[in-house]
């Protein structure tokens, strides 16, 4: 049974490291013209080019919300216990980006109705997760803050996402501040601070799973962690003619020899499950050994009570002799 599940974890593992790279079939794909124009000549997806210019647009968009949404629930499976409900905020922000991308009638019409019949059903079922989960109130203050921090930052996710709606359009900068965002090569600056944002939003619960997972497994968020790292540095170089296009290319030289480190963590761990079984399997193997040897003293020492009834001093005597030498033999 525990080899079964230790499989199914290191394939949980492996869809951690392989979902980054998904987007990237479009970059093969678009190139296939005979692909493109068979789903043309059937007319497949026809009806979700409402808000993308071209197939590949749709495709890659699709590509990158399946990818996401496959991630973020993948690290509220294996997240630590005191933060695993507050996944469920990106999750479902994923999620609904999704649904909304593959049925894009719910965009132009129902939107907002959508986010009002989901909402509910959601809240219910994090308060439900919230409640199985422990409390960590019983920390120290500083713990207590840095994990109240990191809960309202994955709260705030899906928020921090829509508030790109209410950036003005065809401006050249958008100022916050101290902050300016410019164009970089985009259409306008809203959309160039929603693409920063969107890369944000992915970057931040992959943070958080790595920074607040403790066993060895969050290793393999980095990977990740460098393909989105690298796709929001690319955002503010405006000589990039793409974007989402090369950054595999550009991380080899960090993800290859990561994969290999992880491939030995992953060894030493297997190995490591391997001895730790072996033990649990000798000490259960030596309690039931105990526990034959005190059932089988028990029995005797019942055999002699009831000899004991009508023994005359003879058998006595040897009663008592035998039970010195168990008493013996047992010490």
């Amino acid at each position: 049974m525990k080899i079964k599940i230790l499989h199914r974890e290191y394939w949980t593992l492996v869809l951690l490291i392989i979902l980054p790279f998904l987007p990237y079939l479009h970059v093969f794909w678009k190139n296939n013209s005979s692909i493109w124009s068979y789903i043309s000549k059937k007319g497949i997806f026809k009806h979700h080019f409402l808000f993308f210019d071209d197939l590949d647009s749709f495709i890659y968009h699709t590509l990158v919300w399946i990818s996401v949404s496959l991630l973020f629930y993948l690290m509220y499976r294996n997240a630590a216990p005191w933060v695993k409900p507050f996944f469920l905020f990106p999750l479902y922000f994923a999620a609904s980006k999704l649904f909304l991308l593959m049925f894009p009638q719910f965009i132009k019409s129902y939107r907002y109705a959508f986010y009002l019949v989901t909402i509910i059903p959601f809240i219910l079922f994090f308060l439900r997760k919230l409640k199985e989960s422990p409390l960590f109130f019983k920390d120290s203050l500083i713990k207590i803050f840095f994990k109240i921090s990191i809960c309202i930052i994955l709260v705030f996710i899906p928020i921090l996402h829509e508030s790109s709606r209410f950036f003005p359009d065809n401006t050249s900068m958008i100022q916050f501040g101290f902050i300016k965002v410019f164009s970089y090569g985009f259409e306008d600056a809203s959309m160039a601070l929603f693409t920063i944002l969107q890369k944000i939003c992915f970057l931040l619960p992959i943070l958080i799973y790595f920074f607040t997972k403790k066993t060895w497994e969050r290793y393999i968020a980095l990977v990740p962690i460098i393909i989105y790292s690298a796709q929001l540095v690319n955002i503010f170089n405006p000589n990039l003619s793409s974007l989402d296009e090369i950054e595999i290319y550009q991380t080899a030289k960090f993800t290859i020899p990561l994969l290999g480190i992880l491939l030995l963590l992953a060894k030493a761990n297997d190995h490591q499950e391997r001895i730790k079984h072996w033990i649990e399997s000798q000490y259960l193997e030596i309690e039931s050994i105990q526990k034959k040897k005190l059932l089988k003293r028990q029995n005797l020492i019942n055999s002699k009570r009831q000899d004991i009834v009508g023994a005359n001093t003879k058998v006595l005597e040897k009663i008592k002799t035998e039970l010195e030498q168990e008493l013996k033999s047992s010490n």
